[in-house]
């Protein structure tokens, strides 16, 4: 999994959710950069990633599935994102407040007085064939990009959003797609925390 930070943000900051992530089993290559957003960053992590598979003198010798590779970003990242999901091998990707659309599948995270003062139906032009979107509210504070934010002020709100997005997409995990999809569905019907929308999952 290829992360790429927000513009001035480093690594650290978003800690909790990268963290979490890992802790189902990705394997999470942060490039600590503050220049993201053509994507090349993202796409050198890879690289990396998959050199160190095949170094039996790596420590991930053997432990990386080059056929479930995902990127995601906050911010500028998220623009870094939407330019490396053209590589090959990035099976879907994850918008943390930056991009509206992907050539992969892709979840888009955003939220009311997020930067740009986007809306829900941001991503209703989805490119990919299968998409979806979680649009927060009740985001605390009183400024003008607090929803910008949410990802590192309350990372609690997208943990587990993120983490069953990968499962579903990477490894066809059937109780992470009930998250998305069914009359079980996990993110439905909670209209006043966030919105929620989906396309051909």
């Amino acid at each position: 999994m290829s992360w790429g930070n927000g513009t001035c943000a480093q690594p650290e900051g978003y800690a909790a959710l990268l963290r979490y992530v890992a802790s189902y089993g990705f394997v999470v290559v942060s490039p600590n950069s503050r220049y993201v957003g053509s994507g090349a960053a993202q796409k050198r992590a890879i690289d990396f990633m998959l050199e160190a598979n095949g170094d039996s003198a790596s420590p991930y010798f053997g432990k990386v599935d080059d056929t479930k590779i995902g990127a995601m970003g906050h911010s500028q990242g998220g623009q870094g994102t939407v330019a490396a999901s053209s590589d090959p091998r990035i099976k879907t990707v994850i918008l943390f407040n930056g991009g509206t659309s992907a050539s992969k599948p892709f979840l888009g995270i955003s939220g009311d007085r997020d930067i740009g003062s986007p809306t829900a139906n941001t991503y209703a032009t989805a490119r990919a064939d299968k998409a979806a979107y979680v649009f927060y509210h009740k985001i605390p504070g009183t400024g003008n990009s607090d929803g910008h934010l949410t990802l590192m002020l309350q990372p609690e709100r997208v943990t587990e959003p993120t983490t069953h997005w990968l499962r579903y997409l990477l490894n066809d995990d059937v109780e992470s797609k009930e998250w998305f999809v069914g009359a079980s569905c996990e993110l439905c019907g909670n209209e006043e925390d966030y919105e929620f929308g989906q396309k051909g999952l």
